[in-house]
């Protein structure tokens, strides 16, 4: 019989008794013990997610101004791989990201590497990451340029994770319908309905990511471990890149956002995603973790994407950890008119060649961004039992070193 366990760190602190909620912490609390050695950064994710929200980090005792309500609440670990921590850093990105937005009509490209790549980047997630960003984004803009003769900007970010949690790197980039021409004295508007040729961005993805995995590999710094040290043989990694080569790359457009607000919530869905969601969970226990995914396949078949999969729970545990990015990686870049050099004086000459719309019942940029702020609080000290006062700290919980339970 399954052990539906509860998340007991996300309970205490309550003013009310709630159903108690799967938390993949919980995993880890009861079975970390089982995972054998691990890399003093996988250390860190674990020990950060297990403690998340605990007395192990201390808190807060807050009361309510205006009535006799008190509450308690454990402070946040802030580790960019715990599932509690996302919204609140998510939110704050959104907000400085919404003075980027342009009044046209957003694209979606997604660059995925073959999976025969999967050995190296165990042993060289920073080097070949960084390689991912680099290629995918040259490539989008030469493609760009080669067509439209401008100047296009992007955000793109890392997923590292398929919905199994296999590993599987790709890139979302979000790109502006248009691009600056002409020293910035032109907007160039895309063809909404013919975007760029994605065979085109394939064969030159390929073409530049091998690139510059051979240069990596011929000036040293990649490394290789008892799990991929046969590519450590010159052969064996030529072999590799002429077998990946020789395949079509996966490079897709989705469907375009037609106004700024997509934008704002698309982002909001994928910027700081990470490879799990507790609302995923259904059940786990010491030997297994039952949990949702969607079947993509499936999907694409016009058949029901939503399935069940059960992992051993070591398994799940290694999986997930799979996902853990090297310290200080920047999982978000920004490329062309929206990089850091580029960015405060090419948007304000897109600006002016892009006024706002007029069009009766059209919203504006800032409209927009107004309204989702207003839809998307980061938090609130409203008093949740009279709903007139503010909850102020009162009173500070020391932290408390907790016995490990396995």
């Amino acid at each position: 019989m399954s052990l539906v366990l509860s998340t007991i760190c996300s309970q205490v602190g309550k003013s009310k008794v709630e159903k108690p909620k799967l938390d993949m912490a919980d995993i880890f609390r009861f079975h970390r013990h089982k995972l054998g050695i691990l890399s003093w950064q996988k250390q860190k994710v674990v020990k950060a997610i297990t403690e998340c929200r605990t007395a192990a980090l201390g808190g807060h005792i807050y009361e309510c101004n205006r009535c006799d309500n008190r509450e308690q609440s454990y402070n946040s670990c802030r580790n960019r791989h715990c599932i509690k921590c996302q919204f609140a850093a998510k939110r704050e990105w959104i907000e400085e990201r919404a003075a980027d937005l342009l009044p046209v009509c957003y694209y979606h490209v997604v660059f995925t590497i073959p999976h025969e790549f999967n050995e190296l980047i165990l042993t060289n997630k920073r080097t070949i990451y960084d390689i991912l960003f680099r290629a995918s984004s040259a490539t989008l803009k030469e493609v760009f340029r080669r067509k439209y003769q401008a100047e296009p900007g992007m955000i793109a970010v890392l997923h590292t994770w398929g919905q199994n949690l296999s590993l599987h790197p790709h890139i979302h980039m979000v790109i502006p319908g248009g691009g600056l021409a002409d020293g910035d004295s032109r907007w160039v508007h895309t063809e909404e309905k013919f975007f760029l040729n994605v065979r085109a961005l394939g064969s030159v993805f390929r073409a530049k990511f091998i690139k510059m995995i051979r240069r990596a590999y011929s000036k040293g710094p990649l490394t290789f471990l008892d799990i991929n040290e046969h590519l450590a043989n010159r052969p064996a990694f030529q072999d590799l890149l002429d077998t990946t080569f020789k395949q079509d790359w996966n490079v897709y457009a989705k469907k375009p956002f037609q106004n700024p607000m997509h934008v704002l919530k698309y982002l909001g869905g994928y910027t700081h995603r990470i490879a799990f969601a507790n609302h995923r969970l259904l059940e786990f226990d010491e030997k297994t973790v039952r949990f949702k995914i969607r079947d993509r396949q499936a999907e694409k078949e016009g058949k029901s994407a939503s399935t069940e999969m059960t992992l051993p729970t070591v398994e799940f545990m290694r999986r997930f950890l799979l996902h853990v990015v090297p310290r200080g990686f920047m999982r978000i870049r920004h490329y062309g008119i929206l990089g850091s050099s580029r960015k405060k004086t090419a948007l304000a000459a897109a600006r002016k060649l892009l006024p706002e719309s007029h069009d009766k019942g059209t919203k504006s940029v800032a409209e927009m961004v107004a309204e989702f702020a207003t839809a998307s609080p980061i938090t609130s000290d409203e008093c949740q039992k009279c709903k007139a006062g503010k909850m102020i700290p009162i009173e500070t919980i020391m932290p408390v070193k907790i016995t490990d339970s396995t």
